[in-house]
């Protein structure tokens, strides 16, 4: 109670003491203005006893003059009240000097005024100045202590000197020992003393309650600031939220704007050729019923052009919605470029040179150029790369003639350059030419030259690719170069991975082949047997994996190859079927899956080294791929039959059968 309460930090007990005394200034002023007419109205009480007491009047004037004093110093403290209000130390001296000025001017009174007077008259104006400064004038509680020491001192040091019932004034220390032990100095000391006690456990409580309500006022104030900036930081927020959401909607209906655009443009290209193709067919079909067999092949070699190029565009518009669906992932590995690059351009070296086109590599023969990246993904990219500038590479130029494939490694990447002849492409297009269906020199759309997605399709595939960069420069009439930079790899990876590329000498004749087909769309199904039929292969046609099933206990020969859909019915798979048709003969058979399906097959363990095929697939492709399957080794035989994984969903698992020798099989 009586403790002085802790002080703030130093910049926060500056404040503090700001806040203090605006706060405590018009009690200040009105405790200066009451003690003023306090004193005044004492002049009056002074008068009145002066008047009646004949022996109290010889002290008037004395009391007169330390009266006026009085007002001066309180005078004195109301101005500096007014001017120093930001300056504490000043303010707070010039209060304590005004108290304690009143506080000597009231001993001197009592001192000079006689017995019983002094103590009837003016001794209540002691606790009457010390309450002033206990209360309305809001000191600083240790300021308080302090002024309330040196008033009780100064008190016991007038007092003595007093006039009492002992007249005499002390002339010794045991005199003056003796007269401040007497009654009244006593009782006026006590009375001093606990009246200055109470008032210093006020003066304290003051002062705590103050600091007490400045702290709630400085947190709720903080709150406040924190609440207001996190409103402004809310408002950013939502506004910013609301920026983006709008900036989402118009992406949004750009897209879509694109996409249906999109979608017309392709829509158009592929009416065209299929247009030509039912014509065509019909035309066909019309020559064979007058028995015009010439102008039927030529009609059928014309509608094979046209399914060429509607298959051509369907697949590539495929591919932008596969890379654009999210459905394609990258596998990465570590293999050689310089490999991947002659395989690719391989492909393409008989329609360069249909065209008059000349391709030349340019690198060291036989240098490995590990990369790391995704082998299948990367062949699409330089095959489509090499594919735009065979159909725009002008013949023509003999100066400048071919294209040019180049491979140069820099310190942490390899560039693959490809470099036509063509027209090339104005600066003011370069990013047009990335835009689907956009073929700058193909105005007259040329199906030839392609419906102009090959480059839509790279750069979705090199957006796709991690740390892959491709590079346009091009000057109209100079030609064009396409410049990709792929991560390095591994040598020593590269070599482990390192693809061993078997090609067929040339057409094999595949007639003998004994083949399981299943696909549950009749059409599909009917167009491929009859495709078989023409290609001389044994085949046995399915629908669904329960008609092989019925069939498989009767079935003794074991099939040379094995053709599936992926997605069959009653929720089946080709996992399924290959899983059944290698616990029936106990060996995993040769494969190729024929799919619609846009995303990955799931878990690629059960297609070993299978082949998987993208519909539309031309007559050509299927071939080529039963050609490519018949060259590799015959499985081996299984240890023993897998359990048949369908018929643990309630369809009973086929025999196994052993291989019966058959002449016809090649």
């Amino acid at each position: 109670m009586f403790r002085p309460p802790e002080r703030f930090a130093p910049d926060v007990e500056a404040e503090f003491s700001l806040h203090s005394d605006r706060r405590s200034a018009n009690a200040r002023q009105t405790g200066l203005v009451l003690l003023l007419l306090i004193w005044l109205s004492y002049f009056g009480w002074d008068s009145f006893h002066g008047y009646r007491n004949e022996d109290f009047r010889s002290a008037l004037d004395e009391v007169f003059a330390l009266r006026l004093a009085g007002m001066a110093c309180i005078v004195i403290a109301g101005a500096s009240l007014m001017l120093w209000r930001e300056k504490r130390r000043a303010l707070d001296a010039a209060l304590c000097f005004c108290v304690g000025s009143l506080y000597l001017l009231s001993l001197a009174m009592i001192t000079a005024t006689p017995f019983p007077y002094n103590y009837l008259f003016y001794f209540i104006c002691l606790p009457l100045i010390l309450l002033f400064l206990f209360g309305p004038l809001r000191l600083e509680s240790r300021l308080v202590y302090a002024m309330a020491g040196a008033c009780l001192l100064a008190s016991f040091v007038f007092l003595v000197f007093t006039e009492t019932t002992e007249t005499g004034s002390p002339k010794n220390i045991l005199q003056f020992l003796t007269k401040s032990l007497s009654y009244y100095n006593v009782a006026a000391l006590l009375f001093l003393f606990s009246f200055s006690l109470i008032g210093c456990a006020v003066a304290v409580e003051l002062e705590r309650s103050a600091r007490a309500a400045f702290a709630r006022e400085r947190q709720l104030t903080d709150r406040n600031a924190r609440l207001a900036a996190s409103e402004r930081d809310t408002k950013v927020k939502t506004a910013a939220l609301v920026k983006a959401k709008d900036e989402l909607r118009a992406l949004a209906e750009q897209r879509n704007i694109a996409k249906s655009r999109f979608l017309a443009d392709a829509a158009h290209d592929l009416r065209q050729p299929m247009q030509a193709l039912t014509n065509l067919l019909g035309a066909a079909r019309h020559a064979l019923e007058a028995g015009d067999r010439a102008k039927c092949d030529s009609l059928l070699a014309m509608a094979q052009d046209a399914s060429r190029l509607t298959r051509t565009s369907f697949n590539a518009v495929l591919d932008i919605s596969r890379l654009e669906s999210g459905f394609v992932e990258a596998e990465y590995s570590t293999f050689d470029l310089a490999a991947l690059v002659e395989e690719v351009a391989a492909s393409f070296r008989l329609g360069a040179a249909e065209r008059g086109v000349a391709l030349r590599l340019h690198w060291k023969p036989g240098r490995l150029v590990p990369v790391h990246s995704d082998r299948h993904l990367l062949g699409r990219v330089i095959g489509n790369l090499l594919s735009n500038a065979i159909k725009y590479s002008d013949p023509s130029r003999e100066s400048r003639a071919g294209i040019v494939l180049g491979i140069v490694s820099l310190p942490n990447r390899v560039r693959l350059d490809v470099v036509d002849n063509g027209l090339g492409i104005a600066e003011s297009d370069w990013a047009r030419v990335f835009n689907p269906f956009v073929q700058l020199h193909n105005v007259e759309r040329d199906r030839e030259k392609g419906v102009g997605l090959g480059l839509s399709i790279v750069n979705a595939i090199v957006t796709l690719l991690k740390e892959h960069r491709l590079d346009m420069r091009s000057r109209a009439g100079e030609g064009t170069r396409f410049s990709l930079e792929i991560p390095h790899g591994s040598a020593e990876s590269a070599l482990q991975h390192r693809p061993e590329i078997t090609r067929p000498p040339g057409a094999m004749d595949l007639s003998g082949l004994y083949v399981f087909y299943v696909e549950d769309d009749a059409l599909v199904r009917g167009s491929t047997v009859a495709l078989l039929d023409s290609l001389g292969i044994r085949h046995e046609a399915f629908a669904s994996l329960a008609s092989l099933e019925t069939a498989l206990p009767d079935l003794e020969r074991e099939p040379d190859l094995l053709i599936t859909d992926y997605r069959l019915p009653g929720g089946r798979s080709g996992e399924d079927i290959v899983r059944t048709v290698a616990a029936a003969f106990e060996r995993v058979p040769r494969l190729i899956v024929v799919t619609g399906e846009m995303q990955a097959l799931g878990d690629s363990a059960w297609l070993a080294s299978g082949r998987v095929l993208r519909k539309p697939v031309s007559p050509d492709a299927l071939a080529s791929a039963i050609s490519a399957l018949c060259l590799e080794p015959a499985p081996e035989p299984l240890l023993r039959a897998e359990p048949n994984p369908v018929g643990a969903h309630g369809s009973p698992a086929a025999t196994p059968r052993s291989e019966a020798p058959s002449a016809e099989r090649p």
